[in-house]
């Protein structure tokens, strides 16, 4: 794991990991593939997404129990991660001027992972949103009348309520 590490590290590359712990570059390339394709293979033992109205009901109950938050079935947020500038750059710089990875999650009332996409940093929240898989296709992933939770950095839609501009949930619309 610590091969993997040194790997998705800012500045990593596999033969400078495998060099940093003293493997040769063929057997940290086949090392961190294999540890890659297991993770991903993984990915759905710990990113879920419910697919039945009675998953999502659950979810909904738990965000009113919890923060008092009605036919809520996920919080949201982007998140800027710097990395080593690429060779090709365009793009991958942030609005504070440094090369990032935008990620944008999605979490449950428990705080556990439903969804997530990464982009350049040169994306906003807003875009990352509007081009993610589950952006594109929320009227068909969220039961009617259930919404996500983001803040103003998103754009709202009958699916995503954003932060007022008091900084909190206008809840009386619903």
């Amino acid at each position: 794991m610590g091969l993997l590490m040194l790997y998705l590290a800012p500045s990593g590359s596999m033969k400078d990991a495998g060099l940093a712990l003293g493997i040769s570059k063929p057997y940290a390339v086949v090392t961190i593939n294999q540890l890659l394709r297991v993770i991903c293979k993984r990915a759905g033992d710990f990113i879920f997404i419910p697919s039945t109205q009675a998953g999502w009901q659950v979810i909904m109950d738990g965000f009113e129990a919890v923060r008092g938050y009605p036919y809520v079935c996920g919080a949201m947020d982007g998140s800027l991660f710097e990395i080593a500038r690429p060779a090709q750059y365009e793009g991958w710089y942030c609005k504070d001027f440094y090369p990032a990875i935008n990620m944008q999650a999605v979490c449950d009332h428990r705080r556990r992972f439903m969804d997530n996409d990464m982009r350049p940093g040169s994306y906003s929240d807003k875009k990352t949103w509007k081009v993610s898989q589950i952006g594109t296709t929320i009227q068909n992933v969220i039961p009617r009348g259930f919404h996500f939770l983001g803040d103003a950095g998103f754009t709202l839609s009958c699916e995503l309520l954003t932060l007022s501009r008091t900084g909190t949930f206008d809840m009386t619309l619903l």
